[in-house]
């Protein structure tokens, strides 16, 4: 990776605990991605102390969800051949220098799009199956994404619409334009949410630290952090990011774990929010018995004094 490339938060070559797994058999049934954001509590651990900046899924978001919500998606690279996708509403636009981009690339936007928008057809419902999505690729012929590019791919995002917007990749150093690209991004009203890595003990990555993103963490179903999430300077929301399965071409299907899954799976609850009342309360809550906690409204700390994200 060069000294300023944008990766993706789960490289391939990233050590055991963070590569992503092989494709699995597909599971016999159609899942619903929301249930990776509903709370699950263990017959050992029934009153465990839960962070609330975990978010679960609401109980009054509509079966419609994301009806009327654009959604912004950054990614390496993308592939529509996913069966889950058919029919989804759609737009890619690629930046930068382009090549025939890897297969693991192309499966790592494709797992993320089949998060969001998956029409439930094969193996997957996503978290918001009737939003638009945009998706931005910008990976470059040596499989990174050039921060510039970031830049400017997150700029069209904001412009076309998007209200919430994803980005599962990071890096380490920081970069003046792609901090101005977010600045600019959240004046027009866009909720950015970017990964905030599996590289702890380091600080969470850039731009998941920007003070205009939300740094999203990542836990498994019943709350726990996972040890390689990064978590300094500070978390702003944590979802579940642990073991988590989607189609990546095809009808094939991969389990993942890390900050890249809990990233958009945050982006898409709060998308739901949105388009169920309006606008996304970002008031923490924290329920007094951690097993009504499936039942709580979404829990978070902000970096900022503003409290409600309202449709642009």
């Amino acid at each position: 990776m060069g000294a300023h490339a944008v990766e993706v938060a789960e490289p391939p070559n990233a050590s055991i605990s963070q590569r992503p797994e092989i494709p699995l058999d597909p599971p016999s049934s159609v899942r619903d991605a929301a249930q990776y954001l509903q709370c699950r509590t263990t017959g050992s651990e029934p009153t465990r102390w839960v962070d609330p900046r975990v978010l679960w899924w609401p109980p009054t978001v509509v079966d419609n969800r994301g009806a009327g919500i654009t959604i912004g998606l950054l990614e390496g690279d993308y592939s529509p051949s996913v069966a889950d996708l058919e029919g989804a509403h759609i737009t890619v636009r690629r930046f930068g220098a382009r090549d025939n981009a890897s297969q693991w690339l192309c499966g790592h936007g494709s797992f993320s799009a089949s998060l969001l928008v998956g029409q439930g057809s094969a193996k997957l419902l996503g978290t918001v199956p009737a939003a638009r999505l945009l998706i931005a690729c910008t990976a470059s012929p040596n499989g990174m994404s050039q921060p510039d590019t970031v830049a400017e791919a997150l700029t069209w995002l904001a412009a076309e619409g998007a209200s919430v917007i994803a980005i599962p990749l990071g890096q380490h150093d920081e970069h003046p334009g792609l901090a101005d690209a977010l600045c600019a991004a959240a004046d027009i009203g866009a909720l950015i949410l970017a990964a905030a890595g599996n590289c702890a003990p380091r600080p969470i990555m850039f731009p998941a630290r920007d003070p205009h993103c939300l740094a999203v963490g990542a836990c498994t179903a019943t709350g726990a952090l996972l040890p390689n999430c990064a978590t300094s300077p500070r978390l702003d929301i944590i979802a579940r990011g642990h073991r988590v399965i989607a189609p990546i071409h095809d009808r094939a299907v991969c389990r993942r774990s890390g900050t890249s899954a809990s990233c958009v799976l945050a982006a898409g609850l709060i998308a739901a929010s949105i388009s169920a009342h309006g606008s996304w309360s970002a008031t923490p809550t924290i329920p007094a018995d951690p097993l009504s906690r499936q039942h709580s409204e979404p829990c978070i700390a902000r970096k900022n004094d503003e409290t409600t994200r309202r449709v642009r």
